[in-house]
């Protein structure tokens, strides 16, 4: 995700820590520059760990690795034109072997004050098994 003058981020929608047996998933509260979790609407992973350039061309890539059931082992991490940005492990992604990965969901509009003109050319998307 993008915020003010292109700082990126990591926005996650993980089981909330607030919840019992999800306590592990606050440690995406602290991840530097500086992280924002908010049990309702989502959570801010390491804003201003990269900043998009408007005009520019520039590759996301993203990782999850899926904790084993009862365990606080899963992991999320993030490149921005191959650098690793962010990424934390001990977390708890799902509660049971069945949780699995199904589908992929992006998507790109402007939030907050009102519409503007935005426009995001996305380049094919690769997801390897």
């Amino acid at each position: 995700m993008w915020r003010a003058e292109g700082m990126g981020e990591f926005y996650t929608y993980l089981p909330p820590y607030t919840v019992p047996g999800y306590e592990a998933n606050e440690v995406q509260c602290d991840v530097p520059p500086y992280s924002e979790c908010n049990p309702d609407y989502g959570n801010s992973v390491g804003r201003g760990a990269f900043n998009f350039t408007s005009g520019e061309r520039g590759t996301v890539a993203m990782r999850v690795l899926l904790n084993d059931a009862g365990e606080a082992n899963g992991e999320i991490e993030l490149w921005y034109n191959g650098e690793s940005v962010v990424g934390l492990g001990g977390l708890i992604i799902r509660d049971s072997d069945e949780g699995r990965i199904r589908g992929l969901m992006m998507q790109t509009f402007f939030g907050g004050k009102g519409p503007r003109p935005t426009f995001v050319p996305y380049s094919p998307v690769l997801i390897p098994m």
